[in-house]
């Protein structure tokens, strides 16, 4: 079955019931769009289809080159132009289009993991706004909903993008992608999909004694046999995604761990470290320029999110190792923050 026969049987399927009020990538729409560009179909010279080029004149292309020059031993030429008519309308629209489903999600995600975190008359306060059932397995399926709602996106997105580089015999495709994972609008990229994958694996022993229904898609695990914990999850298309549960700094498991707006983890306490901030304050207070100690991206601590239900798994699967860096972390940052606000007292009164 073809990709956006299975993308319009889950929209059809999940968008009027679970997902109500949720958007999509416009799949087929994006794809006529690319059909009526002049450069998908191709010309024929000598007998041979499928060179790069359309024909606009009786020996002119679209990127310049002579027909001959461009069909050259039948071998597909890259053209040196893109297509301004199609960059405009089908990137601007994909960008706005990516940016509610992102922003869907990231909500929808947030609602159900402060709706499993939630005590007392917050968790009231959340569950009426939410209209949430709060019982584990409601959460699951929920949570299960989300994964398969990203991932299905991801995809839809991955695939448009491969048409129009196929189209336009370009990279812009692969470009757009990679601007995507600057701008935090990569799905596969959220932090959000890492903690409802823990989420999962929290409530897992419910799960076992009351199976998932049938439509639950993906498979959730988490593997401390080797020497790097990684958690994994299998998606949709047979999409996998891997994630390395150690710190690149302090090269340990990850101890309450944050996601910076890139995408990479580290311990809370060693992100602070990296930008000159004390753990206490949180990679927030971090100032905008502050850079990510891995690849070097810039103003990434701004979007930062602590991974509660990752730091459960992991205290949960840690529990010696989690307590005795507790008691560490707590006596520095005692003495951090005392610094800090001797430091603060001392500004002050002109000491």
């Amino acid at each position: 079955m073809k990709f956006g026969k299975t993308y319009s049987e889950y929209i059809e399927k999940y968008g009027r019931n679970r997902l109500s009020g949720c958007s999509y990538v416009e799949f087929k729409r994006l794809k006529k769009l690319l059909k009526k560009c002049p450069l998908h179909d191709t010309h024929t010279a000598g007998g041979v289809t499928g060179s790069p080029c359309t024909l606009l004149s009786s020996d002119v292309h679209t990127c310049g080159k002579s027909q001959e020059d461009a069909c050259l031993d039948s071998v597909p030429t890259q053209c040196d132009s893109s297509c301004p008519g199609c960059d405009a309308k089908f990137f601007g629209e994909l960008t706005d289009e990516l940016a509610q489903v992102v922003g869907c999600f990231n909500n929808r995600a947030q609602q159900l993991l402060q709706l499993h975190l939630a005590s007392g008359l917050w968790k009231y306060v959340i569950r009426v706004k939410s209209s949430l059932a709060r019982d584990p397995m409601s959460m699951i399926q929920e949570g299960q909903t989300l994964v398969n709602y990203a991932s299905v996106n991801a995809i839809a997105v991955r695939k448009i993008l491969k048409k129009y580089d196929k189209v336009h015999h370009s990279h812009e495709g692969s470009t757009f992608r990679g601007q995507l994972l600057a701008k935090r609008s990569e799905l596969m990229q959220s932090p959000f999909l890492i903690e409802l994958a823990a989420l999962h694996l929290n409530l897992g022993k419910l799960r076992n004694s009351s199976p998932l229904p049938n439509e639950a898609i993906g498979n959730f695990s988490c593997d401390f046999d080797d020497a790097e914990a990684t958690l994994s999850c299998t998606l949709l298309d047979s999409m996998k995604l891997d994630i390395n549960l150690t710190c690149s700094i302090c090269l340990d498991t990850l101890f309450d761990p944050v996601a910076l707006g890139c995408g990479h983890l580290f311990c809370n306490s060693c992100a602070c470290s990296a930008a000159s901030v004390a753990p206490f304050l949180g990679p927030k207070a971090a100032k905008k320029s502050a850079q990510c100690p891995l690849c070097r991206q810039a103003g990434v601590y701004v979007d930062a999110v602590r991974l509660n239900e990752l730091a459960i798994l992991l205290h949960n699967r840690f529990k010696e190792y989690w307590s005795e860096r507790r008691n560490n972390e707590r006596k520095e940052q005692l003495q951090q923050a005392k610094n800090h606000y001797q430091h603060e007292l001392h500004a002050v009164m002109g000491i």
